[in-house]
Formats: C-alpha cells, sequence, structure tokens
C-alpha cells in the first residue's frame, strides 16, 4: 500500500513538474511577446498620483499623444510648490513644470521612459536651486493615472 500510495505521489510531482516548464515550440519568450504588444488609451483626462499623493498630476490624451499635462498637487513636508514664493521653490517648481511639460505633444507609450533622466529634459538642475529634481514621482504618478483609467472623457463638438 505504501509503495502504490509513493508512485501516485512521485507520478503527480512529475506531472506538476513538467507542468511549470510550460515549454514552447514558437520560439518567442513571453517577454518578446509583450515587446509587441501595442497599447492604446482610451481619448480624454487622466489623474493619478505618487503614493502619498504629495504629487498629484492630470493629464489629457487624444489618439495616444498627450494634450496637455498639469500639477494638480505638489507638496514637500509642508511646502506646497503650487502656491509658494519662496525663490528656491519656484526654480524648483520650474525645473518639476519642466520635466511634466516635456510629454506633451508626445506619444504616452514611449515618452515616459525620456523622464528617467531629468538632466537631459530641464535646464539648471542643482544649478540655481542646488535641488536635484525627483522624475520617479511624476513617472510614478503618470503611471497611476494610467492604470486607473480615464478620469473625464473629451466633450463633445
Amino acid at each position: 500500500m505504501k509503495k502504490i500510495a509513493l508512485l501516485v505521489a512521485a507520478t503527480a510531482l512529475t506531472v506538476g513538474l513538467v507542468s511549470c516548464t510550460g515549454g514552447s515550440d514558437n520560439g518567442s519568450t513571453a517577454g518578446e511577446a509583450t515587446q509587441t504588444q501595442t497599447v492604446t488609451y482610451k481619448d480624454g483626462t487622466y489623474r493619478g498620483a505618487f503614493y502619498d499623493a504629495s504629487v498629484v498630476v492630470e493629464i489629457s490624451l487624444k489618439d495616444n499623444k498627450v494634450e496637455s499635462a498639469k500639477f494638480r498637487t505638489m507638496k514637500y513636508k509642508d511646502e506646497d510648490y503650487l502656491k509658494s514664493e519662496d525663490a528656491t521653490i519656484v526654480a524648483l517648481k520650474g525645473q518639476y513644470e519642466d520635466v511634466l511639460n516635456h510629454i506633451v505633444g508626445k506619444d504616452i507609450t514611449t515618452v515616459v521612459d525620456e523622464l528617467y533622466t531629468p538632466e537631459n529634459i530641464t535646464k539648471d538642475i542643482d544649478g540655481f536651486t542646488a535641488a536635484t529634481v525627483r522624475s520617479g514621482k511624476i513617472i510614478s504618478a503618470i503611471n497611476d493615472a494610467l492604470n486607473r483609467g480615464v478620469y473625464a472623457l473629451p466633450k463633445a463638438e
């Protein structure tokens, strides 16, 4: 009886391992398959936030192209960058806006990768303000917006 139970367990384990390997005869890997897929977003307005809501963006898309992009919220600790009159904060806010405005007029499916190098987009990083633009917050907020889906459909013309 123990031999039969052991044989059944060994067979089940073998079938399980073979099933997990999955094998593919077409020569493509899962990574290659996802690279050829095209993402199409619905036309409309999207809103998304960095995880702590310190950065909230709103972008409008038409045919996957960014028609407009703006910050709804931009804060750090207790400082509201959108309302501050402090010269350093105003300069830093301008750098963040340069990075976000870089996506306007471009295909949303390809332009987000360019934001990983903000030094190629905005001028005076670390020059005037001695501060670094954290483009990761902007990228995260944009990705959140796209993942959430359309916030508002375009107005009928």
